[in-house]
């Protein structure tokens, strides 16, 4: 796989029945895509990554890109302290102040 495919590689490209990954259209020089088959143990690795998404939709990114969980920042003009809060659920790395 090339690098932008696995990077941007989405759960309706993963197969799990046929246990195969399907690459974008336009990276083919017939610009049919391509099937990539997975051997048993990408396989489960595969399915122990999805448990860890429950709520996956086919749409979102297999390799999620930005952090998550909570970090600080500091305002110095403020003199405060903000809770940044990121989730993976955006693929867009949209930042909530709390």
């Amino acid at each position: 796989m090339r690098y932008s495919e696995l990077r941007l590689l989405r759960w309706g490209q993963v197969d799990f029945a046929s246990k195969a990954l399907t690459v974008g259209a336009s990276k083919t020089d017939a610009g049919t895509g391509r099937a990539i088959p997975l051997n048993d143990r990408a396989v489960a690795i595969l399915g122990y990554w999805a448990d860890l998404f429950p709520t996956r939709d086919p749409k979102h990114f297999v390799f999620p890109a930005e952090r998550y969980g909570l970090a600080q920042c500091k305002d110095a003009r403020k003199g405060t302290t903000r809770v940044l809060v990121q989730s993976t659920e955006s693929m867009k790395g949209d930042v909530r102040a709390n």
